[in-house]
């Protein structure tokens, strides 16, 4: 995935998440080395 100028990007999930529910998000480099979880997003649409 690459993020644009502000660090923004967009996905959609190929699994089934209940609306109302909370996903977060971690991202790995090429070194196998992740950064924090994402601040949780609920979800709005199914």
């Amino acid at each position: 995935m690459t993020t644009n100028l502000n660090g923004n990007a967009s996905f959609s999930l190929k699994t089934k998440v209940a609306r109302g529910r909370n996903v977060t998000a971690t991202a790995t480099d090429l070194d196998g080395n992740t950064s924090e979880f994402s601040a949780p997003k609920k979800v709005t649409r199914r």
